[in-house]
């Protein structure tokens, strides 16, 4: 949850925690790399544990908006707060990694069907149709339907395949393999900022949940065309976490 405005991201950064995701990467690829300092591994992560954790978190982390989150000022604007202590639901409301800012859902699908090639995902059995999509929701995996209906495929598989047999470029990283999270998390910072170049803030709703807390919300509005570089990006931020994490591998174990 780094403001999206931020170019780098360094420890003890707004936003971000002694767990996140960057921290947690750290820990995770130094026990695979057999060092063995209790400092550099305090949740005693498993060699198993930290395996899976680098092959999930390694994509994660390419998502923009797990980076990159928006924080909205008492005037309805984009802002970056100084301090953890400025983000207090007063003059400054925290978006939640994107998942406060609501889109509409049945204008979003007007919206990408002259754009977006094929037949959006249907719902799943039993699942409800919301009048409102979180923007999180949005990057985590509408954006990714449209990129792989842009390259005509309709499985992560198939998806592979077609980005290998096309043979991207993608910059390595360099330096030790425990200071990659970080170069990842400047490149997505960079990535989020796209991702919020085309959207409009709208109307703030508040109203308590289930524990009587109140929640605060805002209507998010995208340019008419956003769908397009949305995925475009997509695709890229999606390209570079599947070759990222296959460097990582093949470095730790040569």
């Amino acid at each position: 949850n780094v403001p999206f405005q931020l170019e780098h991201y360094h420890d003890g950064v707004v936003g971000g925690a002694d767990v996140d995701i960057v921290q947690t990467l750290k820990q995770a690829i130094a026990v695979l790399q057999g060092k063995t300092d209790p400092a550099l591994n305090p949740h005693g992560f498993t060699r198993r544990q930290a395996l899976l954790l680098v092959a999930h978190m390694t994509g994660d982390i390419h998502q923009p908006l797990h980076m990159g989150s928006a924080y909205i000022g008492a005037n309805g604007q984009f802002v970056v707060p100084a301090k953890k202590t400025d983000i207090d639901a007063v003059n400054i409301y925290e978006s939640r990694g994107g998942n406060s800012l609501l889109l509409d859902d049945d204008k979003l699908e007007a919206m990408s069907r002259p754009l977006i090639p094929g037949e959006s995902k249907p719902l799943p059995p039993g699942a409800q149709k919301w009048p409102t999509k979180p923007f999180h929701s949005y990057w985590d995996s509408t954006v990714v339907d449209y990129a792989m209906r842009r390259t005509s495929t309709k499985t992560p598989e198939r998806f592979a395949q077609k980005v290998i047999d096309g043979k991207p470029l993608v910059a390595m990283n360099t330096g030790d393999a425990t200071s990659w999270p970080y170069q990842w998390a400047d490149d997505t910072l960079a990535a989020a900022k796209l991702a919020y170049a085309d959207v409009t803030l709208g109307k703030r709703d508040s109203q308590p949940n289930k524990r009587g807390e109140i929640e605060h919300k805002f209507a998010l509005d995208m340019g008419p065309n956003y769908p397009v570089p949305s995925s475009a990006l997509a695709r890229t931020q999606l390209i570079k976490g599947g070759y990222h994490l296959a460097s990582l591998l093949q470095t730790i174990w040569p």
